[in-house]
């Protein structure tokens, strides 16, 4: 059987319109470090110059070595705290929305949801993404292995990411299956203490 899907021209425009959704997501990403970054340096600006502009001849130096201490600290500690740790949210939150948006077969209600980054146990300085949504359905196994089985989603280190399915061992009913599908994604740690053991 023929595959019918979108027409090319539709599906080009589709992913034009994630790629500017993408471009527009990360410039707010930057902007929010970046704002965090400047409200803090101007912080330090106004203290720096309200003693120089007051004349506080006893304690002048001190409060504005003070204060250029502070600036630089939070220039070279703030960004690249800020910046992964923001990046990698973001890398999260484009995996949910794959996973999360993938119709349901028939039949079947949502139960749960997660999601998790954590550190590679296994494979040196990188971030492990996990997304999990359980679902319950009047389907068999092998309808939903079947409805699954080419099924993939976004991913943030290939072109597509394969969602995988599994069954729970203790079903809540006898006519129905709680099942779980689940995508797993890495990339580098880029200094997110959340990926560090």
């Amino acid at each position: 059987m023929r595959d019918v899907g979108p027409p090319h021209s539709i599906q080009l425009v589709r992913q034009g319109i994630r790629t500017v959704s993408d471009f527009v997501t990360w410039l707010l990403i930057i902007g929010v470090s970046g704002g965090l970054s400047l409200t803090l340096f101007l912080a330090a600006i106004g203290l720096v110059t309200y003693a120089w502009s007051n004349k506080l001849a006893g304690i002048k130096r001190i409060i504005v070595a003070m204060g250029l201490t502070a600036l630089a600290q939070i220039v070279c500690c703030s960004a690249p705290v800020i910046l992964p740790y923001s990046m990698h949210n973001f890398m999260l939150f484009r995996l949910e929305q794959g996973l999360y948006r993938y119709p349901f077969p028939p039949n079947t209600r949502l139960v749960s949801r997660q999601s998790t980054i954590r550190p590679n146990t296994g494979n040196g300085d990188w971030c492990m993404f996990r997304v999990r949504q359980t679902m319950v359905t009047t389907l068999t196994e092998n309808d939903i292995s079947s409805y699954y089985s080419n099924a993939e989603v976004a991913s943030v280190s290939e072109d597509t990411n394969l969602i995988w399915v599994h069954f729970s061992e203790a079903q809540p009913q006898a006519d129905k299956i709680q099942f779980a599908i689940e995508i797993n994604d890495m990339t580098e740690s880029f200094f997110d203490f959340r990926c560090y053991q």
